[in-house]
């Protein structure tokens, strides 16, 4: 498993935004803004350091993705609502989509912790407060689960014949 901590207030994938270019044939020109780009630098530049770290190459197979945003909390509020916040009984819910904060982080890991973010099978976005704001991000192989072995059905020994060849005898 490679574990990233990218520090700072996280940052999701802003909307992709468009403008007009050529007089006599206009067309519309696609692009992403400056401040996304720079976030997912950050984060492949963070991510680069940890699977050196690690000695890893980019997986190739199926990967699990896990993100946790933590944020600052904006308003003040209660001692008690700020003791609550920190332990992650009060959530964000408001600012930024769990879906732009994996966004940002999967086209960030793209050649670095994977090749291609369509390998992520399993994702998981957490969105927390805390006095130190950073993004976490663990990414690992997937591998199949005994729930989902036990899932499938068996139709003439084809999936036990499929398990032994993919793991051997273990």
């Amino acid at each position: 498993m490679i574990t990233i901590t990218v520090p700072g207030e996280p940052r999701g994938k802003g909307s992709v935004r468009a403008t007009i270019i050529g007089k006599k044939k206009p067309r519309a020109r696609t692009f992403t803004d400056e401040q996304t780009r720079s976030y997912m630098a950050m984060v492949q530049q963070h991510a680069m350091a940890a699977m050196v770290d690690a000695g890893e190459e980019p997986f190739r197979g199926p990967v699990v993705l896990r993100i946790r945003a933590y944020r600052r909390k904006g308003r003040p509020g209660s001692k008690v609502g700020q003791d609550a916040a920190e332990i992650g009984v009060i959530r964000p819910t408001s600012v930024v989509d769990c879906d732009n904060y994996a966004k940002a982080v999967g086209d960030g890991l793209n050649g670095v912790c994977f090749m291609d973010d369509a390998q992520v099978v399993r994702l998981v976005v957490d969105k927390m407060f805390s006095e130190r704001p950073r993004m976490e991000i663990e990414v690992c192989p997937w591998e199949p689960s005994e729930m989902t072995v036990g899932r499938m059905t068996d139709k003439g020994g084809k999936w036990a014949r499929f398990v032994d060849r993919l793991f051997g005898d273990a």
